[in-house]
């Protein structure tokens, strides 16, 4: 397998260097104290429900990857700590994948997301993905609006509680989904 990713080393918008690369089997400790430092608001937007542990099994869901149906980047610091996930995950031979981001609060807004889906949609490409789902509460309009924004004929399905919205997903140009990335960041309130 290979764990390269491009551009490997990257800084946050207030100066702070991070590196990015894969998700790997012996990281489940590491995940699990970034789970352990998210809000509850945080888990909820990215779970979509209030999940209050990882379970084993899940934690074996999250770690332990093919890395071409299902992906997933972790930004760490110097200390080997997780402070962000980017994720897509697809059923083999399709070129869709649902996508998903998270980032420790204390790390929103600096640019972590923005840098892990950049490196997410290159891989993704790479790996025969053309297009990204998303899955976000209804109310969460921050991201229907990044969404919106990352590709202005996105498609949106609605259930009243969450909101599944299809954006094409921006391989060749990745540079032009940082602006409203860093938008997106910038509204979201502390």
């Amino acid at each position: 397998m290979d764990r390269s990713v491009p551009g490997d080393a990257f800084e946050t918008v207030d100066g702070i260097e991070l590196s990015a690369r894969p998700i790997a089997a012996d990281d489940k400790d590491a995940l699990l104290d970034a789970f352990r430092h998210l809000s509850q608001e945080t888990v909820y937007q990215r779970f979509l429900a209030p999940v209050k542990r990882l379970t084993e099994s899940e934690l074996a869901y999250l770690t332990e990857l093919d890395h071409s149906d299902h992906e997933a980047l972790v930004a760490v610091t110097e200390a080997c700590e997780i402070v962000g996930v980017a994720r897509y995950v697809r059923e083999p031979g399709k070129a869709e994948a649902e996508a998903a981001v998270t980032v420790r609060d204390e790390w929103q807004g600096r640019g972590v997301g923005t840098a892990l889906l950049g490196r997410l949609a290159a891989r993704a490409s790479k790996n025969g993905v053309e297009r990204f789902t998303g899955v976000c509460l209804a109310t969460n309009r921050e991201m229907i609006q990044l969404f919106d924004e990352i590709d202005p004929a996105a498609r949106h399905h609605s259930d009243g509680e969450t909101t599944v919205v299809e954006v094409t997903l921006p391989t060749r140009a990745t540079h032009a989904i940082r602006p409203a990335l860093r938008a997106a960041a910038r509204a979201r309130p502390k």
